[in-house]
């Protein structure tokens, strides 16, 4: 089957997709927006040649070759940002569209009634959320104002009400 895939190649296929992505984390304690992709922000060239380390990907490495020496490094940071990324590859993977929808994991709704579908403007969310992990499609690179709010009938209310509180511009980072 040819060579062995590793994250080299992940970087070099999908890194300007996944850079800019993120997730809610819903794991107690007050929601929290996690960024496993982002080292890979601003890098103009997704070759080999300028793959950027991710902090959690070595600690998992170095754990998963090595347990016992590596143990103090099994943190659960480390744990969440590597299921966070897990997360957000299983939705970028084409194979796993039909499953992710059929799961219950998609929800689907209107933006804005008031735009026509051939305005160029969104006109429908797309939500992705799983028991600890939720996906706004298509928000990645979009400021999360307080003022906005994502419909009822198409969300649980936990990401709901964190939408609604919570403040985020991916331009102050």
């Amino acid at each position: 089957m040819g060579r062995d895939l590793n994250i080299h190649d992940h970087f070099g296929r999908y890194g300007k997709n996944l850079a800019p992505k993120w997730v809610v984390f819903f794991g107690g304690g007050p929601p929290r927006q996690m960024h496993p992709f982002e080292k890979w922000r601003g890098i103009a060239n997704f070759t080999r040649d300028n793959y950027e380390p991710l902090d959690w990907w070595r600690e998992y490495n170095s754990i998963k070759h090595d347990r016992a020496a590596n143990r103090q490094r099994a943190t659960l940071l480390t744990a969440v940002e590597t299921l966070a990324a897990l997360f957000l590859a299983i939705l970028r993977c084409e194979y796993c569209d039909e499953e992710v929808v059929q799961q219950g994991w998609a929800t689907f709704g209107v933006w804005a009634t008031d735009v026509p579908i051939d305005s160029g403007e969104p006109y429908q969310r797309v939500l992705i959320e799983s028991r600890f992990f939720a996906h706004p499609v298509g928000w990645c690179n979009e400021c999360v104002l307080k003022h906005h709010g994502w419909g009822v009938a198409d969300a649980s209310r936990r990401f709901q009400r964190w939408f609604k509180e919570y403040e985020y511009d991916p331009d102050d980072n």
